[in-house]
């Protein structure tokens, strides 16, 4: 888990997070929230390393037959 002075580790579907038109989730993880909102925002620590972990609850078929893949990270400066 990241140690930070936001004091959240992480973010997840119980929290109030700022959906897009499309229903997609946009997540910020870096040392300072973005201008926007931080309502999807994990702040990182500078020179420190961090992992993703996603859990899925109830996942539906497609999840198993891998119709649906989780896309990969982009980079957004």
């Amino acid at each position: 888990m990241i140690r930070n002075a936001q004091g959240r580790v992480s973010r997840g579907s119980t929290d109030a997070l700022d959906i897009n038109e499309d229903g997609s989730i946009d997540l910020d993880f870096g040392p300072q929230p973005p201008e926007a909102s931080d309502a999807n925002w994990v702040e990182t620590n500078p020179n420190a390393g961090w992992f993703v972990l996603f859990r899925f609850f109830g996942p539906e078929r497609e999840y198993y037959d891998k119709t649906w893949k989780l896309p990969d990270f982009e980079r957004v400066e």
